[in-house]
């Protein structure tokens, strides 16, 4: 893998990393509507990292 796709991925998964620490306070508050945005974060997080994987 290249350096700039590397580093393209740990981007991605700091940011997986920052939405699921979003997520934790959220619970904790039981905001429902930051759970679900914070949820299609990650997903959409993850995705990108898959797309990565396959170039």
């Amino acid at each position: 893998m290249s350096l700039v796709l590397f580093e393209k991925v740990i981007g991605l998964l700091d940011t997986i990393q920052e939405r699921i620490e979003q997520l934790d306070k959220a619970r904790s508050v039981v905001d429902f509507d930051i759970i679900n945005k914070e949820l299609n974060n990650v997903a959409t997080a993850i995705s990108s990292v898959q797309k990565v994987k396959e170039l």
